[in-house]
């Protein structure tokens, strides 16, 4: 994961397998914590006025990008369906949700589904 398109593997998940459908949430913390699937912190951090993320595959091909887009704070950007629909703006951060759509994800591929640059309330 990445927000360099010439530094693809600035951060790579921990070895962890995720059921059919399961979401997790990466939080851009400049951390690095990715001892815990529930608790996974990348080492940058994504600017609030945006940043393209990258996701790759570990040969290198890339399996998804969200696009940069200045968001206000407690505002997300996510896709309806799933993580394969047109990105919009969405009012209320809502990590882990399903969003309303019949989605054509491949189950064998990781997709950016929602993006959250600032929220005050933590989530």
């Amino acid at each position: 994961m990445s927000d360099q398109i010439d530094n693809p593997f600035k951060w790579t998940f921990p070895n962890i397998e995720l059921a059919p459908k399961e979401y997790i949430i990466v939080w851009a913390s400049d951390k690095n914590h990715a001892a815990d699937k529930d608790k996974l912190h990348i080492n940058f951090k994504i600017k609030s006025g945006g940043e393209t993320v990258i996701l790759t595959s570990a040969s290198g091909a890339k399996l998804n990008e969200s696009p940069a887009v200045a968001l206000a704070t407690d505002k997300s950007y996510g896709r309806i369906p799933n993580g394969t629909g047109t990105w919009t703006s969405l009012d209320t951060p809502a990590p882990k949700t399903n969003y309303s759509g019949t989605s054509s994800a491949n189950p064998g591929k990781i997709s950016t589904n929602e993006l959250v640059y600032s929220n005050v309330n933590g989530i």
